[in-house]
């Protein structure tokens, strides 16, 4: 594992200048990542409407939420392989791929599957923004940096509706995609140039490879049967029984392996501490209900309370 960058020329605020221009870097990646769950839920009504895609809305964020929930732990293992300086470069760039493509969509398949691209690079731009804390900054350090990195997403919240609103309005909701690149070519900057390579040392334990396929095996059948069921299929269908018996399957067969591999692609036994077992539980319930209101309030808002998505974004943000 990478050891904490030494501070040798601390600032005032107990930083090296490589350090601080590094974590602006992460910082503002990571804000890309958080905007967007809030952004684009406000355009989504015109776009649906532009592209006719009523039928595909939630697609629109479970496709994004599909692949990003499978990126975020693969690409977290890759910084123990490689350098964490290039892995965060490929998920910002895979970020802004997706971004552009999103923003270029002609339909809600082109629009779906962009999404899905743009998906990778937020889930790795999650992992790799919170993990680098632990070899950017000693064990003292790493609470006040955390703080800060939740203020993104508080920041990311509050403005997130209310601006995906202003670009639909005024200009396209193509912008709440274009949006991104500025931001993240000024991120790619601040990484390049600053940033130290952080590789790996020591001997490089192997990639889990059927770890990650069994990963997939579960993952995306479990939200393909909560995004269908009691939608375009009921609950006791046999299609979204069949997702939930695979996703159960696979579930089964990757704690296994798991808990076999000497280098898992998940350590299991982190489960044990009862700090993150009861915060995973808390998330677990706190997940749906927030993607939920950020995925359908302004639809709602949009649809039924305001004509335009600039007012039912501010009116979002103050519900």
């Amino acid at each position: 594992m990478a050891q904490p960058v030494p501070n040798p020329t601390p600032n005032p605020g107990g930083m090296s200048r490589e350090v601080r221009f590094t974590l602006i870097g992460i910082m503002l990646g990571l804000f890309l990542a958080a905007l967007d769950q809030t952004i684009v839920s406000t355009a989504l009504p015109k776009i649906i409407a532009d592209l006719n895609g009523t039928d595909l809305y939630a697609w629109v964020v479970t496709s994004y939420l599909l692949t990003s929930t499978i990126s975020a732990p693969i690409f977290g293992r890759l910084t123990e392989l490689f350098s964490r300086k290039s892995i965060l470069l490929i998920a910002i760039l895979i970020f802004l791929g997706g971004s552009a493509l999103s923003g270029l969509s002609q339909n809600m398949p082109e629009l779906i599957l962009f999404r899905g691209l743009q998906g990778i690079g937020g889930g790795a731009l999650f992992s790799l923004a919170l993990t680098t804390i632990a070899v950017l900054f000693p064990p003292r350090d790493r609470g006040r940096i955390g703080g800060l990195f939740g203020a993104i997403f508080g920041i990311s919240s509050a403005i997130g509706p209310w601006l995906g609103g202003l670009l639909t309005d005024h200009l396209s909701w193509h912008w709440v995609f274009y949006i991104n690149m500025p931001v993240g070519l000024v991120a790619l900057f601040f990484i390049t140039r600053y940033m130290p390579r952080l590789r790996p040392e020591g001997e490089r334990p192997p990639f889990d490879y059927a770890g990650a396929i069994l990963l997939v095996s579960w993952a995306v059948p479990l939200i393909l049967a909560f995004s269908w069921g009691g939608s375009t299929y009921a609950w006791t269908s046999p299609r979204i029984l069949f997702l939930f018996a695979v996703s159960a399957v696979g579930l089964a067969l990757w704690i296994w392996s798991q808990l076999r591999e000497p280098h898992p692609l998940l350590d299991l036994s982190i489960f044990r501490i009862r700090t993150f077992s009861l915060a995973s539980i808390a998330t677990f319930f706190y997940g749906p209900a927030f993607l939920g209101a950020v995925a359908f309030l302004p639809l709602y808002l949009q649809v039924v309370t305001y004509p335009t998505a600039k007012a039912g974004g501010f009116w979002g943000l103050r519900a």
